[in-house]
């Protein structure tokens, strides 16, 4: 049976604004050293980005975490999964899978397990 994940990891968009944030905070740093901004705008103008920096910094740590968690929590799964009882394990199954889909095979066609599309859970 082919298995298709459609895992994303809507993480580039936050990287890369992060990667922004840093080149505005350099320009501005820079624009001080040369005196073409005061001391006051400077405060003002980094207030916002470092507030923004935070939540952005905050938010990778999380999904770190879950990645990691999510990791070893895989290990522990495969490792055990012939001896857990069967409530745990169709309660990993519904924790890790939002949806699958079956695919037609045709007109009297037998079952393909190669139809078989799962669509795992995204990691918040």
């Amino acid at each position: 049976m082919v298995v298709r994940s459609r895992t994303l990891r809507p993480r580039g968009r936050g990287e890369a604004r992060l990667a922004e944030i840093d080149e505005e905070i350099a320009t501005y740093m820079q624009a001080r050293r040369n005196n073409e901004i005061s001391p006051r705008s400077l405060i003002a103008l980094l207030g916002p980005l470092e507030e923004e920096r935070d939540v952005l910094m905050a938010d990778r740590r999380r999904h770190s975490a879950q990645v990691v968690k999510r990791e070893e929590m895989s290990v522990e799964v495969v490792e055990e999964w012939e001896t857990l009882p069967i409530e745990r394990k169709r309660a990993l199954v519904r924790e890790s899978i939002s949806a699958v889909v079956v695919h037609p095979v045709g007109r009297g066609g037998r079952f393909d397990p190669d139809s078989v599309e799962i669509s795992w859970r995204q990691l918040e």
